[in-house]
């Protein structure tokens, strides 16, 4: 409530004219306002000064024409990092501090998540107003996370509004396609608890590339640090090391008096292996039982350390945590305890946060929980009304250097939006592997209740990209191979990108991609296909019975002959129809996609018929000019429903072609299913809507939270 009304910068001669008026009306007000003037007036009274104070002071004597004679010209460069986390007040701060000076600033919108705090996401976003002639440089290459999760993130905050027409790229000498993002459903927290804390030893054993090889990280994160309750249980249980990491944290072992007694017992456990004496004391006495055996229990030496510890007890709270830690050690021998807590090991623990307390950070395996509607996004409780109230008169009344209302839509469009970039920091806080877990129910607070999916998968979601499952068996952890100068294929060549937004290896390629995208034939780059090993076709054609394109462009090399010449063969093998191209043919690029075309419609008349082949001229056409990005078929291609890759001003996931008017005459173009039989992979809850585009009445498909 104080952070709101400082970083605010609330202006405090007005707030106290308004107390009269809200003394009829809203006693709850009132109470805020006067705690917040009483507190900043003991401050200045007793000469004191919090963080929020400061900049509260620094931006009055900044304003003062004396005072910013002395400091205007004090700095000749200003530079300020995570600049789409301040608050009005730190950026009015600057604001005033850089008049002179070059201002340097670093954000990005899609990682602002601290508007509970006071921060303004529409900070960054303003910023060219509030400094004109700002030079802007986009930095769009993503070094951390593997290529499919730089796709699927860059999708999710697409279908959001989030992505502030920039394109996301991956680093491709980091990574390749191999890894994959996973989907873990499960029946209940428990279940949910058992499969990760599977996974998080799995990823504890990751061998990480590198010289030396660092030890593998793993992240368990969570919207709130309740969700991580069970997880923690389960942890202590198998005997997996753990540590929170967080200011805030809540947990059986967070609370500062456990820790304190978790040490002391590690070291007596030390201790007692050594061949010092320790005389009667009481660690002596305990010593003496570890080496005689009388203590060998995990829980019976932390309670012997807790009863040891006389003036030195733990709250209400810690009590409680600390019964529930016996309990569960209660069979378990003294190594787990030292393998679980030892401080001095220098063994990878698992990190047990949440999102908030890990942003900058980074993990080889990120394990995301919680990915239910009321979690995930998080439901704001009831009794947030008040702080909303206090927040909406602290902006009204700001002396910042702008002020504005805000509506309680503007709030809830704050909320909603800030929610989503909190799955999105979750999810980018990957390099090799993600999970993104959710249960059908949990135990919070003593009581057992369901929870539907969370929204944001289905925003996340592209069969392409995403594996589901409901058992961690099925999640394969996977880390890159070293790099190595003289290896045959890798995905690091992919650094040509396409106007259908695809990496691709080389120039020609690139040419190659264009002109189909220009032409709406459709094509998928390097997809594995099925019956075929170790062999990636270049471009691969759904809607022409998957016939495949290869580029030759280095047919001088013998390793690469080589390697084509096993691709001929399998293809071959298996009866896959295949066309070719040659260095040669681009340098007469319309004539030479001609030719191929024609091949392809050829040969798919030949194998589907005439009327397989008109339906592609239908939605070649449809994908020329409607400016709509629509992909492969989903379902039988005659059923006319095909993928459609949302953009920010067009949010529809899917379209199926209706009837096409030919000279005022109606005709089916496809054998379209009923609206009500169509679905869409990953996604449950659409709408749709009709429209009529050249001449072809076609259904849009949406996800209903994108409408809304």
């Amino acid at each position: 409530m104080i952070a709101y009304a400082q970083n605010g910068l609330v202006n405090e001669a007005e707030l106290v004219g308004k107390i009269p008026e809200w003394e009829k009306s809203d006693v709850t007000l009132v109470k805020f306002a006067k705690f917040f003037l009483a507190y900043v007036r003991i401050l200045r009274e007793r000469n004191l000064i919090d963080y929020g104070e400061a900049i509260v002071r620094a931006v009055r004597i900044l304003r003062d024409q004396e005072q910013a004679k002395r400091w205007n010209n004090r700095f000749k460069w200003v530079f300020c990092d995570e600049y789409q986390d301040t608050s009005p007040a730190q950026a009015t701060l600057l604001q005033l501090l850089a008049q002179q000076a070059n201002l340097f600033v670093v954000g990005d919108n899609a990682q602002s998540i601290y508007s509970w705090q006071g921060s303004d996401p529409d900070n960054l976003r303003r910023f060219e107003l509030d400094f004109p002639n700002t030079a802007t440089f986009n930095l769009s290459k993503n070094y951390r996370c593997f290529p499919k999760l730089v796709r699927m993130s860059a999708r999710f905050l697409d279908r959001c509004g989030h992505n502030y027409g920039i394109r996301m790229e991956y680093d491709q000498k980091r990574s390749t396609e191999d890894q994959n993002v996973y989907y873990l459903h499960n029946e209940s927290d428990r279940t949910e608890a058992e499969a990760i804390a599977k996974l998080a030893k799995e990823g504890l054993e990751l061998e990480i590339p590198g010289d030396p090889p660092p030890a593998a990280t793993v992240g368990i994160l969570a919207r709130k640090w309740n969700l991580l309750d069970t997880l923690e249980r389960e942890l202590i249980k198998q005997g997996i090391p753990y540590k929170f990491e967080g200011e805030t944290a809540r947990g059986i072992t967070a609370g500062g008096g456990i820790k304190q007694i978790i040490t002391r017992a590690c070291d007596l456990c030390k201790q007692s292996k050594s061949e010092q004496e320790f005389g009667d004391t009481s660690e002596g006495k305990i010593i003496q039982k570890l080496r005689n055996g009388e203590i060998s229990k995990a829980a019976v030496l932390l309670q012997a350390v807790r009863a040891s510890m006389p003036g030195e007890d733990l709250t209400a709270t810690e009590s409680y945590e600390f019964y529930r830690l016996t309990q569960i050690l209660e069979e378990q021998p003294l190594d787990n305890l030292m393998r679980l807590f030892d401080t001095t090991e220098k063994a990878s623990k698992v990190v047990l946060s949440t999102v908030h307390s890990q942003k900058g950070e980074e993990f080889d395996t990120v394990i995301v929980i919680g990915l239910e509607e009321g979690n995930s996004p998080h439901e704001h409780p009831k009794s947030h009304q008040g702080l909303i109230e206090w927040r909406k008169v602290v902006q009204a009344l700001s002396h910042a250097t702008w002020r504005s209302a805000l509506t309680d839509l503007d709030l809830q469009r704050l909320y909603d939006e800030e929610e989503r970039r909190i799955f999105y920091v979750a999810m980018t806080r990957a390099k090799h592997n993600l999970i993104v877990s959710r249960a059908k129910g949990r135990n919070l607070f003593g009581k057992y209740k369901s929870f539907d999916q969370s929204p944001f998968l289905a925003l996340a979601n592209d069969p392409k990209l995403v594996r589901e499952t409901s058992n961690a068996f099925d999640v394969s952890l996977t880390t890159p191979t070293k790099y190595t100068q003289d290896e045959g294929y890798r995905s690091d060549g992919r650094v040509y990108q396409t106007d259908c937004g695809i990496l691709v290896r080389s120039k020609s390629e690139m040419l190659l991609a264009n002109e189909f995208t220009k032409r709406g034939i459709f094509f998928e780059y390097e997809e594995p296909q099925e019956g075929v090993a170790d062999a990636l076709p270049d471009f691969i054609f759904p809607d022409y019975g998957q016939a495949i394109l290869e580029h030759l462009g280095l047919l001088e090399d013998p390793t690469y002959l080589e390697r084509w010449e096993k691709k001929v063969e399998e293809y071959e093998k298996n009866g896959i129809r295949y066309f070719r191209t040659s260095e040669d043919e681009i340098k007469n690029l319309p004539a030479t996609v001609d030719r191929l075309h024609e091949q392809m419609m050829t040969w798919t008349e030949s194998q589907c018929g005439a009327g397989r082949v008109a339906r592609i001229e239908i939605i070649e056409r449809l994908r020329r000019e409607s400016g709509i990005r629509i992909g492969k078929a989903i379902g039988p291609f005659e059923q006319g429903v095909f993928e459609v890759t949302e953009t920010s001003d067009n949010p529809a996931i899917g379209i199926s072609i209706r009837e096409k008017t030919v000279g005022g005459a109606t005709l089916l173009a496809f054998d379209p299913p009923t609206l009500e039989e169509i679905k869409l992979p990953g996604v449950s809850d659409l709408v749709w809507e009709e429209k009529n585009i050249i001449g072809l009445r076609v259904v849009l498909f949406k996800l209903r939270e994108v409408i809304l």
